[in-house]
């Protein structure tokens, strides 16, 4: 499993609570607390990349199953038609 995005977004969840707690909040709060819920982050930052990286394939399969291929079909970027005479009707 790919760790770079669970320590960094936990990194980042320190660094914005801790800026938070010196900054905004002007009060110090024991850091056991700023840890346990970094903490928190990085497992909860680790089992999205788990599922997301154990269930992007079903969700592959799923499209292909309703579009009969493995991407969505994309148009080409052809000049769109449009009509521009008088009716025929």
């Amino acid at each position: 499993m790919d760790f770079f995005i669970p320590i960094f977004a936990s990194l980042l969840f320190f660094v914005v609570k801790l800026l938070e707690m010196k900054y905004i909040d002007r009060e110090t709060k024991p850091i056991k607390y700023m840890v346990r819920d970094t903490i928190l982050v990085f497992m909860v930052a680790c089992v999205s990349v788990f599922l997301y990286g154990n269930y992007f394939n079903t969700i592959q399969g799923f499209m292909g199953m309703v579009t009969s291929s493995r991407v969505v079909p994309m148009p080409a970027l052809a000049a769109p038609e449009i009509f521009t005479d008088a009716p025929g009707f």
